[in-house]
């Protein structure tokens, strides 16, 4: 029985993937997020009371992995998998691993280079305003400094790492609000992608993440990378893993699989390597305007760009916008590509047709 903690967004899909070869799954759901409990249509779920009470539980249904399934789910996750004595990461940097105060003070007498962000209860970063969907980042981004983002997803097993993506981020900020426009992972990994990984696995081996799957907050500025966050769970990057299948040969959530139903199988790639094969992007497409959306013409356009391979939750034309700040399931564009630098203009030309609303019409947007 594989264990699930808190699935919400790409942890749902973590799910399926254990149930497409064969593993059976229970969704395990804290307190605070109750309502995902109750919209779950799982056969096996379980809201968490107490540990006592989760572990027997578990126990009884012959648990033999837990995972966290979403960025709020790695402290339950942990202490259930060790009170389970199931693998589970250092339990000497649990609280450095929830708490952001001691996060940087573990981060500091490691060595590892880190932003330094004030200390507060949690450290955030690129990975959503809105805990189940991506696209938005918080406000207390505005205070990075300047360089270049990237996000390092890993799959761990018994304190060895396997890179899986490295990618950049492209943050703007909209309306004063940052707003995480797309991830690219590129072809190849240069000097500075190698700089970036080198400073998230430190990370990770600072605060004792050993087990399964992580990611992790890199800013790339004049004095080299600077670790911003580190999170012992599923990256959420969209709803497909189709495209990372394609440019390349896995995903992070059939990795996180692969570690754990086939875990030699999985132990034969630690030897090798990030080694891409083709690019993949990810954008987060917004609209802009009000009312009723009259056209999505610009879709034409879309389909058409380079490397193009793929779009999900398109705006529906006649149905009004929702406003900025109303929660609403994001449209996500994939593109596909050998030439990274290609996919990269590609990019940038497609937020050009968001800024200017012609990608979706809306009165107040049609000139």
């Amino acid at each position: 029985m594989i264990v699930l903690v808190d699935p919400a967004g790409d942890g749902l899909g973590l799910s399926a993937a254990f149930r497409e070869e064969g593993a059976e799954c229970v969704h395990v759901y804290s307190e605070a997020r109750k309502r995902a409990y109750d919209e779950d249509p799982a056969a096996l779920r379980v809201l968490h009371d107490d540990l006592e009470s989760t572990v027997r539980i578990l126990r009884d249904l012959g648990a033999r992995v837990v995972v966290a399934a979403h960025r709020g789910g790695p402290a339950l996750a942990d202490e259930l998998a060790e009170a389970l004595g199931l693998d589970h990461h250092d339990p000497c940097r649990r609280a450095a691993r929830a708490d952001g105060a001691q996060t940087l003070s573990v981060l500091r007498t490691a060595g590892v280079a880190h932003l330094g962000l004030r200390a507060t209860r949690t450290v955030v970063g690129l990975t959503g305003l809105d805990e189940d969907e991506p696209g938005c980042v918080p406000a207390s981004l505005r205070g990075w400094a300047g360089g270049d983002r990237y996000v390092v997803s890993t799959v761990s097993l018994s304190g060895s790492h396997l890179v899986t993506e490295v990618m950049s981020a492209r943050v703007d900020l909209v309306a004063g609000v940052p707003v995480l426009r797309h991830l690219l992972a590129s072809d190849e990994a240069g000097r500075r992608e190698q700089e970036v990984v080198s400073c998230a696995l430190a990370g990770l081996d600072a605060l004792g993440v050993r087990e399964g799957p992580a990611h992790t907050e890199v800013l790339h500025g004049a004095d080299g990378p600077r670790l911003v966050r580190t999170s012992s769970s599923l990256i959420e990057v969209g709803r497909r893993t189709d495209p990372f299948h394609a440019a390349l040969g896995y995903s992070h959530r059939y990795l996180t699989v692969e570690r754990y139903l086939r875990p030699r199988e999985f132990e034969r790639r630690l030897g090798h390597g990030y080694q891409p094969r083709a690019a993949v992007g990810v954008a987060y497409l917004r609209e802009r305007g009000e009312g009723r959306r009259r056209s999505a013409d610009g879709l034409r356009s879309l389909r058409r760009m380079p490397g193009f391979h793929s779009v999900v939750d398109l705006p529906v034309v006649g149905t009004p916008q929702v406003r900025q700040e109303e929660p609403a399931r994001q449209s996500i564009a994939y593109f596909v590509h050998e030439d990274g630098a290609l996919v990269a203009h590609v990019l940038a030309s497609l937020h050009e047709i968001e800024d200017s609303g012609d990608l979706v019409r809306t009165p107040s947007a049609i000139r």
